[in-house]
C-alpha cells in the first residue's frame, strides 16, 4: 500500500477519519460484518475452539478494509488490539484442545510473516505502510496454527491477490505509476479463505 502524505494524517485518529460517514454505509459495513463472521464460523466448523481467533480477525475485518480502501491507512487503534485478542484465543485454543504444539505453530508463523513484511517495507516503502507491517503478526498467527505450509500458501496467496487489486486499480486509472493500492484487503481476505480452505480439506 502506498502511504498517504504524513501532513494529511497528523493529529488525526480513527474516529476523525476513514470510518463511514452515513448510517447506509455504516449498515453496509455491518451487514458485511455478519455475513462474514457467520460465513467463517460454518465454514471452519472442524476447527474447534480456533474458530473464536477467526471470527475476531472476520469481525474486524470489513471495517480495517474500509479504512485501507479510504485512507490508506490501518490504524493501531484496531490492529493492535486485534493481535492481542488473536494471542490469547490462540493460546486458549492450543490449551483446551490440548495441542501446545499448534501454539509455538502459530507463533512461529506469526514472527515469520512478520519479519517478511518488515523486510518487504524496508526494501519497498512506497508499497506497504506500517500499518501492514504491523497486521502481519495476526495474519502469521491465524495461518500458523495449520503449519508451515499453510503459512507459505497464505503469504503467496496474498501477493497475488495484492497483485490483482494492483493491476485493477491501474487499469481503472489507466496508468502503471503513482497509483494508491491498498495491500491490507490481500492480507485480510486471503488468510481467512486459507482458513476456510484448510478446514474444509
Amino acid at each position: 500500500m502506498s502511504a498517504r502524505s504524513p501532513r494529511l494524517l497528523a493529529g488525526r485518529t480513527l474516529f476523525e477519519t476513514g470510518l463511514p460517514r452515513s448510517v447506509a454505509a455504516w449498515s453496509a459495513c455491518a451487514a458485511a460484518t455478519l455475513v462474514l463472521v457467520t460465513t467463517m464460523l460454518v465454514l471452519t466448523d472442524g476447527e474447534g475452539w480456533h474458530r473464536a481467533a477467526v471470527a475476531c480477525f472476520a469481525l474486524a475485518a470489513p471495517l480495517l478494509i474500509w479504512i485501507d480502501v479510504v485512507e490508506h491507512r490501518l490504524p493501531d487503534l484496531l490492529v493492535l488490539p486485534l493481535l492481542l485478542v488473536l494471542v490469547v484465543h490462540t493460546c486458549l485454543a492450543g490449551v483446551v484442545m490440548h495441542e501446545p504444539g499448534r501454539i509455538g505453530a502459530a507463533a512461529l508463523g506469526a514472527v515469520l510473516v512478520a519479519v517478511l513484511f518488515a523486510v518487504l517495507f524496508l526494501v519497498s516503502p512506497a508499497s506497504l505502510g506500517l500499518g501492514d507491517v504491523k497486521l502481519a503478526p495476526s495474519v502469521g498467527l491465524l495461518l500458523g496454527w495449520h503449519g508451515w505450509h499453510v503459512v507459505v500458501l497464505g503469504v503467496l496467496a496474498i501477493l497475488v491477490l495484492g497483485c490483482v487489486h494492483g493491476l485493477v486499480e491501474a487499469l481503472r486509472a489507466r496508468r502503471l505509476r503513482g497509483v494508491d493500492i491498498a495491500f491490507g484487503p490481500a492480507m485480510i481476505l486471503a488468510p481467512l479463505v486459507m482458513c476456510a480452505l484448510v478446514t474444509g480439506v
